[in-house]
């Protein structure tokens, strides 16, 4: 079994980028997040989602422990239950700052270390926790 140092390396948390409307419909009042496309590598390693809402906002704000991972229609997506509600991150938001837009276009990896200390969307894919 790995330590929760090795552990916390590997990624287990999907950051997914969402208009406001669909953050506070879905994400916030059905506890859920559907139509993710996700990696088959990862399926069974996602702990977490965080959501990364686009402009006006530009930030990481919220995450939710993922209970289960279900398919979602026919084109290869995914629908994520949460096991809890989402709760905002530690940091109150993690800020876009340097990183380009593109960067959160679409379902991105981290770890759930880095969520919860990041200053900055570019720390959430860096090589330091």
């Amino acid at each position: 079994m790995p330590s929760q140092r090795e552990s916390s390396k590997e990624p287990d948390t999907v950051i997914v980028p969402a208009e406001i409307e669909s953050f506070e419909k879905v994400f916030l009042g059905e506890d859920c997040r559907y139509s993710i496309r996700i990696s088959g590598g990862m399926l069974d390693k996602i702990k977490y989602i965080a959501v990364y809402q686009k402009a006006p906002v530009s930030a990481v704000t919220h995450y939710a422990p993922v209970d289960r991972i279900e398919p979602y229609g026919e084109d290869g997506k995914y629908k994520l239950i949460f096991s809890l509600k989402a709760r905002e991150v530690p940091q109150g938001k993690i800020p876009l700052g340097d990183a380009h837009p593109v960067t959160v276009m679409g379902p991105k990896y981290t770890t759930f270390a880095k969520l919860i200390t990041a200053k900055q969307v570019a720390d959430l894919f860096g090589r330091s926790a």
